[in-house]
């Protein structure tokens, strides 16, 4: 369960990073492209700000995705959530206490 938890994080993490280099990537082609159709520095500042927006919306999106196929294999894998577990370790103490009151 380990292995799977890691390797999941692993992918996480990489398309967290594909996501950052390809706004700092968009970032660079931006202004290279504003510099070469001569844009204003309003209208380069408002497309740089919209593909922003687009990024970040893009990033929200993944991280979504990633949740939701997280969820899809832990209920394949028939693996408990940790507030699963957390709800049968608070059903058995209280099942503890019950039985260790003097009658």
């Amino acid at each position: 369960m380990a292995e799977i938890k890691e390797t999941l994080e692993k992918a996480f993490y990489a398309g967290m990073g594909f996501i950052s280099r390809s706004a700092d990537a968009i970032q660079g082609a931006v202004k290279k492209l504003a510099d070469e159709i001569d844009l204003s520095e309003e209208e380069g500042r408002k497309f740089a700000e919209k593909l922003a927006k687009d990024s970040e919306e893009a990033r929200k999106n993944f991280q979504e995705n990633v949740d939701s196929a997280v969820k899809k294999a832990l209920d394949v894998m028939g693996l408990a959530k940790k507030s699963d577990m957390d709800e049968l370790k608070q059903k058995i103490d209280d099942l503890e206490k019950t039985l260790k009151k003097p009658e």
